[in-house]
């Protein structure tokens, strides 16, 4: 019965400890603005394309749009609704805020989100041997009925958060073009997750951060 009493006893003390490990390295984050109904993604522009021509811009709208969809609840706009109206502001340099919520309103969403990727690199700035994706990325949400715009910020990263992504694999073994699409990914995923509440690694957590930390050159 002793015997029994001290594993039992022993038991307590590792969960214990466990869970005090667990809280340390993972973190709640709750949504920074809630987007309720259908929302609209806009493909990202890059300094060199423009929206919908950036291949990298659309693999990131689709894969926020995604993660929006299965988190927040959110229903998808298909984004080819929006197509001519954004690319008719082309030649003015737009589209501005009150058109991203006249293109919103013409295509049926209550909100869409719009961005850029103004940086995009796939070295490590401090350890130029290991492949990593770099990336800076400024987006906003826009309410159609009002045109608030109700988010903006600017976000840089990197990614994987260590030297593995999602299921243990290496950087290595990812290979550049599986590189280039789990940071895609990765990418819309750091834009969706503002509009959820989530948990991250603190790993993750440190992996990006407001404002542009580094710009490859």
């Amino acid at each position: 019965m002793r015997g029994s009493g001290r594993r039992i006893t022993a038991l307590c003390l590792v969960l214990v400890c466990a869970a005090g490990c667990v809280s340390r390295v993972h973190s709640t984050h709750g949504a920074e603005a809630k987007l309720k109904g259908k929302v609209l993604v806009a493909p990202f522009r890059e300094r060199r394309a423009y929206y919908y021509d950036s291949e990298d811009g659309r693999a990131v709208a689709a894969a926020a749009s995604g993660y929006l969809e299965r988190n927040a609840g959110t229903a998808p706009v298909d984004w080819s609704k929006a197509r001519g109206p954004v690319r008719a502001k082309l030649t003015s340099g737009g589209p501005e805020k009150e058109d991203w919520a006249l293109i919103a309103r013409e295509a049926g969403a209550d909100y869409i989100i719009h961005g850029s990727i103004d940086s995009l690199g796939w070295q490590n700035p401090n350890n130029p041997q290991l492949p990593r994706c770099v990336f800076t990325i400024t987006y906003s949400a826009i309410r159609a009925s009002d045109g608030k715009e109700v988010y903006h910020n600017t976000r840089s990263g990197v990614y994987p958060a260590m030297m593995l992504g999602e299921g243990s694999v290496s950087v290595y073994e990812m290979g550049p073009e599986g590189l280039r699409r789990r940071a895609l990914d990765n990418m819309g995923k750091v834009v969706a997750r503002t509009f959820y509440n989530h948990t991250l690694t603190r790993f993750e957590a440190d992996a990006v951060q407001e404002g542009p930390t580094y710009i490859p050159k």
